[in-house]
């Protein structure tokens, strides 16, 4: 088995922390950090009151106090940026790093935050299509000299976007999500699929129901549409990574994990704790047992890139000693 990469997401109640977390993944031998984009969230353990710096700010301040891992956001919501504004700061970002951007963008999903700042909330299949759009853009304000598009949802006219980023032939595109429409977009635009529980939908939020029905089996399901659509546009899907992205439970044993996983299925109110601990949305065991579920990811569910997310620089510390140490 090849080794898969890491990513450590980053804290951002404050940037002390932000930055601590960054040099200690660095440090420790994980291959990217990563910072989510909300202005606030509602959700297991997060409140709408706790601080959130904004991503790509806190990405260019993370990228002078690192010199090796990549840079990349999980993911950036297409609505809140005009992408030509989205292809400048993530080039500015490449080139302050050094050429360690990768680009990280998502149709959006979360109402509550829509409604908070007045903006549309579309059927999923509409903030797809703007993203469709949004992509596009991007990508030929990358490469082009002078950039003309007209969409349905966006126009742009002889807009010169200097200087063009560090990577050649781009930086990389991941895209995040798992409905009908983003898993078709991805198999013609990404680089890199994290796929996540569909959360965009008519609700708009995080729904733990939903969340534990996307189980591996739910996983291969949709891999095997996006490969398929792969497949059809003439692209070897082999091309594009998976990702997945695990809240890390983990002890110092097993004994302390299960305390810690029982806890967290009372947080959530789930009454089978297993179905917590079999999750994609989840990683959890002691070293061995986290080494041996990345194992089985990597072979069954064919992911090579897992965005781990910890309670506190303990979890993470542990991680990186009885994990990725040992992988």
């Amino acid at each position: 088995m090849s080794r898969p990469k890491f990513a450590a997401v980053l804290p951002t109640t404050s940037f002390e922390l932000t930055r601590t977390f960054a040099e200690r993944a660095e440090a420790g031998g994980f291959d990217a950090v990563a910072i989510e984009d909300h202005y606030f969230i509602r959700g297991v353990g997060q409140t709408p009151q706790e601080p959130r710096l904004e991503c790509f700010t806190a990405l260019a301040a993370v990228a002078m106090a690192t010199r090796r891992v990549k840079l990349t956001q999980l993911v950036a919501c297409n609505s809140f940026r005009h992408p030509a504004m989205t292809a400048k700061i993530a080039t500015t970002i490449d080139h302050i790093s050094g050429g360690r951007l990768e680009l990280g963008l998502g149709a959006g999903w979360f109402r509550e935050e829509y409604e908070a700042l007045s903006l549309p909330y579309p059927a999923p299949k509409v903030r797809v299509e703007q993203l469709a759009e949004a992509l596009s853009i991007i990508k030929r304000l990358w490469s082009e000299p002078v950039t003309n598009f007209e969409g349905k949802h966006y126009r742009v006219h002889g807009l010169y976007a200097e200087p063009k980023p560090l990577q050649k032939p781009r930086p990389k595109i991941m895209l995040g999500g798992s409905g009908p429409a983003l898993l078709r977009l991805a198999a013609q635009e990404a680089d890199i699929l994290n796929m996540i529980p569909p959360t965009g939908g008519k609700f708009g939020e995080v729904r733990i129901e939903d969340a534990l029905k996307f189980d591996a089996a739910e996983f291969r399901r949709r891999t095997a549409i996006m490969r398929e659509h792969a497949r059809q546009v003439g692209r070897d899907p082999g091309e594009i990574e998976l990702s997945q992205f695990p809240f890390v439970i983990m002890g110092a044993d097993r004994a302390s994990t299960d305390a810690m996983l029982a806890a967290m299925a009372q947080m959530m109110g789930l009454k089978e704790v297993d179905a917590a601990r079999h999750s994609p949305s989840t990683l959890v065991g002691d070293g061995a047992q986290c080494r041996d579920e990345i194992r089985r990811r990597v072979e069954q569910l064919e992911v090579s890139y897992f965005f781990c997310r910890f309670l506190d620089l303990d979890t993470m510390n542990r991680f990186i000693d009885d994990v990725i140490a040992r992988l």
